[in-house]
């Protein structure tokens, strides 16, 4: 007879340690994702004006999605 039939309590901790684990982790993947969400909004807001005077002068409106783009990845980088 395998160990894991002779032992079940043992077995049970060990599935609710798993599961647990994994919610904590998952938690602390939304905390931290939450946190760059809140700092690209932040960025956002800051540079609106700049945006603006971007489009203003003739910026294309697809390179100013990349720039952007660019500038939201690299600053959520280290977060991850």
């Amino acid at each position: 007879m395998p160990w894991d039939e002779l032992m079940v309590e043992i077995m049970q901790q060990l599935k609710v340690k798993t599961a647990s684990g994994l919610i904590i982790i998952s938690i602390l993947y939304m905390i931290v994702g939450f946190g760059i969400f809140g700092t690209v909004i932040m960025m956002t807001n800051e540079r609106t004006k700049e945006f603006g005077v971007m489009v203003s002068v003739g910026m294309q409106r697809t390179s100013w999605r990349k720039s952007c783009f660019w500038r939201w990845s690299l600053s959520g980088l280290p977060g991850l």
